[in-house]
């Protein structure tokens, strides 16, 4: 309760024509206040809303849930950046604005490699971000693959993976995607796939997790989504996949063009003229009612 009345109490707080939640703890602060004149408030889901099954005791994750659901109808709109995170909180009149990443290094001009066909992978090496389906795809398709970052999986992926595999540490990006000339995105969880966007905009095809929420904002093309965003326990389809990239240079180019175009539109820039544009909508569709 202490730091509701400091949120409360807070100048800006009060005089704020606006109030944008970006985590659950402030959406339920938010949904105790009493809106202060006309003041939007908004709730804006960017990462998981509640722990899932297995990340906390079952009482605490219904009642945190609960709280949160609470939380969200109080709102005068609720945002998520996906449609894969508006599924997972199962609201679905959640209004998609789009999450997006610093300049990277964005390329001019998409650029496929035609004999790189190095297979690279990029995540903390945890359970949910399924790093054994790639060992399981290089190890069939005998390419040569690198893992980046760290974890408390590391150990035993290097134990397990197969010699064409190597590992890199977090490195930046730039050495990241220079020397990649395939991603792979398998986690079973991932609410936005910041490492998805950053391959994309330097022009590197790729096959996708359907649990990355950037997946749909990236292959908008129904058939290539068919093609390269897989259940990631599907390891037969991940190798049929990967394995038609690395052996069609002509279609490497057409998916690397397809996310390269679409991961330009998901900047920091772009993110917060969605922002700025649905503010507007609700403002116009909120302050009439409040005048009656």
């Amino acid at each position: 309760m202490k730091l509701y009345k400091k949120l409360v109490s807070h100048p800006d707080v009060q005089t704020a024509d606006a109030l944008i939640s970006m985590i659950p703890q402030t959406d339920m602060m938010l949904a105790l206040m009493r809106p202060w004149r006309k003041q939007i408030r908004v709730a804006f889901v960017r990462g998981a809303a509640w722990p899932q099954k297995g990340e906390a005791n079952e009482a605490k994750r219904l009642l945190w849930r609960f709280l949160e659901r609470c939380a969200l109808g109080r709102m005068d709109e609720v945002w998520s950046t996906t449609t894969v995170l508006r599924d997972d909180i199962a609201w679905p009149s959640a209004v998609i604005v789009p999450a997006g990443i610093a300049d990277v290094g964005l390329q001019n001009e998409h650029n496929v490699v035609a004999s790189n066909t190095n297979i690279v992978w990029a995540a903390r090496m945890s359970v949910d971000k399924n790093p054994q389906l790639f060992l399981n795809v290089l190890r069939d398709l005998e390419l040569p693959g690198r893992m980046y970052g760290d974890g408390e999986m590391r150990a035993d992926l290097e134990t397990m993976a197969p010699q064409n595999v190597t590992f890199g540490g977090w490195v930046d990006p730039l050495t990241l995607w220079n020397g990649a000339g395939i991603y792979l995105g398998t986690s079973f969880r991932e609410a936005f796939g910041r490492s998805a966007v950053e391959a994309a905009t330097y022009g590197i095809p790729m096959v996708l997790s359907k649990a990355f929420g950037a997946a749909p904002l990236l292959f908008t093309d129904p058939e290539l989504r068919d093609r390269f965003v897989l259940d990631p326990v599907d390891s037969a389809g991940w190798v049929q996949a990967t394995g038609d990239l690395a052996n069609d240079q002509e279609l490497r180019q057409k998916v690397a063009s397809h996310v390269w175009t679409n991961a330009k539109k998901l900047t920091i820039e772009g993110s917060l003229n969605a922002v700025c544009a649905r503010l507007a909508a609700v403002a116009a569709r909120k302050r009439p009612i409040d005048a009656k």
